[in-house]
């Protein structure tokens, strides 16, 4: 238990590899957004944006390979 809530650890390790790969997407989308700015932005930056969000959700949202979640979610 960890701050008043149960700690699933048979998904912790994922739990952990999608929040580090949810944190890389949104240092890209950051830098996406800056890029956009300047005028140094295309649309091959945009398909790959979109590739890697897709990808994600079919890693661990949406994945082929049962479980079909394999993240924990807690709803508050």
């Amino acid at each position: 238990m960890v701050n008043n809530q149960f700690v699933n650890t048979d998904r912790l390790i994922s739990d952990l590899e999608f929040w580090m790969e949810v944190e890389r997407f949104k240092d890209e989308a950051d830098n996406a957004i800056q890029c956009a700015k300047s005028g140094n932005y295309t649309l091959e930056d945009e398909n790959l944006l979109l590739d890697k969000a897709r990808t994600i959700v079919k890693c661990y949202i949406d994945s082929e390979v049962p479980p079909r979640v394999q993240v924990c979610f807690v709803v508050e």
